[in-house]
């Protein structure tokens, strides 16, 4: 249920309105949610070419996607990243995840065409 009851809107927390806004989403996608969370983190606020140019050098491995929550050994077992060149901390190269942003980026890029 959406917060006004005008508008149902399933599954989505917010309220969505306005001229310059398209969703997508992705469903039973197997990538781990971990890398999901930092590339979200991440994209947000880039635009849409900025987000696309970004994950396809992660794919390539030129950059790597900074992880910031959850990269130090814990209880859970060693989930320790490693240290990258330049002035990035702890990140990754998650190949499956990126792939799957840059579908999920040029699917909402496709519902705003329409």
């Amino acid at each position: 249920m959406s917060r006004n009851q005008g508008q149902p809107q399933s599954g989505y927390t917010q309220l969505l309105e306005g001229a310059f806004l398209a969703t997508a989403r992705a469903v039973n996608v197997d990538v781990h949610h971990k890398h999901c969370y930092h590339i979200a983190k991440f994209i947000r606020g880039k635009t849409t070419v900025q987000a696309i140019d970004y994950l396809e050098r992660v794919m390539r491995k030129q950059d790597a996607i900074p992880y910031t929550r959850r990269s130090r050994k814990g209880k859970g077992g060693n989930t320790m990243a490693g240290h990258r060149k330049g002035k990035m901390g702890p990140g990754a190269y998650p190949y499956k995840a990126s792939r799957e942003f840059i579908r999920l980026i040029n699917s909402a890029m496709d519902n705003a065409r329409q």
